[in-house]
């Protein structure tokens, strides 16, 4: 299968405060993996495609937030957990930088 990605994913968990764009509600995740361009995270109940969240994520020395839309969800594999892939829509200026070159340690490590 050919990789759609343009971004490379680094195999990292990291907390995440998720916010839904079109509700109040707040509910606290993990990142699976993580590139410059979305995340992958791990859910109790699976997303819409589409749905728009707000995202917190903790990279240990800051946070970044970014504003990213579901791309897919499904259940997790041998687990009664769900899966959601998260494209960030909004990732520039300083937000980049920091996550950029938190990526680039990683993948310099």
């Amino acid at each position: 299968m050919e990789e759609k990605r343009t971004h490379p994913r680094a195999a990292v968990s990291f907390p995440i405060e998720c916010s839904l764009q079109s509700e109040k509600a707040v509910f606290y995740t993990v990142s699976t993996d993580l590139s410059l361009g979305g995340t992958r995270i791990v859910t109790e109940e699976p997303f819409r495609e589409g749905k728009e969240l707000t995202l917190r994520i903790n990279l240990i020395e800051r946070t970044v937030k970014l504003k990213a839309q579901v791309r897919w969800s499904g259940r997790g594999t041998n687990s009664h957990r769900f899966v959601a892939g998260i494209q960030f829509n909004e990732c520039t200026g300083e937000n980049r930088q920091i996550l950029n070159g938190f990526l680039k340690r990683i993948f310099n490590s």
